[in-house]
């Protein structure tokens, strides 16, 4: 931390920054409590982002779609995604006893990438990647527990 940085340098390191999934499409960490505030924008049809990431709690309601809850504590936000567009082996796994179960018999909690679409008069998180979740507190960190470092008057 003793590093000097200067402000162009980060910049330019911020934006050049890999993906995670490496397809090319930057997915905006978002909240689940802050999709429905997001999509609410009035300009968020023509200017809005659109592909984002979120972690919660996936609830299967058919077998194409599910709702994800916050896993933020206290708050009971859901939202609505669809699994249209991954394919039966993002969905089924295979168990202990070498039988397919659906992967949220084995997590509850999951990372979701996708795209926000509106689906009839719903909107929906189309998701295009799960990966699970087993270390909730670690990636769900509190707001009053990050710790944010300054580098020269950066913070």
């Amino acid at each position: 931390m003793d590093e000097v940085h200067d402000l162009e340098d980060w910049r330019i390191s911020l934006s050049s920054r890999n993906n995670v999934i490496y397809n090319g499409t930057p997915y905006v960490p978002m909240l689940v409590e802050n999709i429905l505030i997001h999509i609410s924008f009035e300009d968020y049809e023509t200017n809005g982002i659109k592909t984002i990431q979120t972690v919660g709690k996936l609830i299967p309601k058919t077998e194409t779609f599910a709702t994800l809850l916050s896993v933020t504590p206290g708050n009971n936000s859901a939202f609505s995604v669809s699994l249209k567009i991954l394919k039966v082996g993002d969905i089924y796994i295979k168990d202990s006893n070498d039988i397919y179960c659906p992967i949220w018999k084995k997590c509850s909690i999951f990372k979701i990438y996708g795209t926000l679409k509106k689906e009839g008069l719903e909107n929906v998180l189309e998701a295009s990647h799960l990966v699970p979740v087993q270390d909730v507190v670690a990636t769900t960190v509190p707001k009053d527990k990050v710790i944010c470092y300054s580098y020269n008057g950066i913070k």
